[in-house]
């Protein structure tokens, strides 16, 4: 019995240790758990209670969310390193899903190739609805550029100042 309460434990200290919560709003939040190095899960809680889940079976960099629509229900921003069918290299890639119904997470657009080598990328909450601004290398410099939703993926709205 004991033996079973340390691992308990140290399984939830392992888990908490390896995890990013963001609350969206009041009782709803995302959690990305690491699970190994190329093993993540994100999770949409509610209310203390288990909304949905969705496993990546790859390296997670980094997750935000933003409202790129009008339907105020964020999306989730992930950004990934994975090899895709059309580029077969290993590359950071930046993955948007949506909670769909307000609850469920599903991909919208898992983008291959957004703006060159992807460094990093943030939300711009200036603006409704919210833009994408991605740090990349473009054409061996350094860039900021804007993305917003657009009829399919991601759209190109210029250059942020660096």
């Amino acid at each position: 019995m004991k033996k079973i309460c340390i691992f308990i434990i140290l399984t939830f200290f392992i888990v908490a240790c390896n995890s990013q919560v963001q609350e969206y709003s009041p009782g709803r939040k995302l959690r990305l758990t690491k699970l190994s190095d190329t093993s993540f899960v994100l999770t949409h809680i509610i209310n203390d209670s288990l909304a949905d889940s969705f496993k990546f079976n790859y390296k997670v960099l980094k997750f935000s969310f933003c409202y790129l629509d009008k339907d105020s229900v964020p999306e989730v921003l992930v950004m990934v390193n994975k090899k895709t069918r059309f580029w077969p290299e290993y590359d950071n890639r930046l993955f948007v899903y949506k909670l769909y119904e307000g609850r469920l997470i599903r991909p919208l657009w898992l983008g291959s190739k957004l703006c060159g080598e992807l460094l990093d990328f943030s939300v711009k909450n200036d603006t409704f609805p919210n833009l994408i601004i991605t740090d990349c290398i473009f054409n061996n410099r350094r860039e900021k550029m804007k993305f917003s939703l657009g009829g399919f993926g991601l759209k190109y709205c210029g250059k942020e100042s660096l």
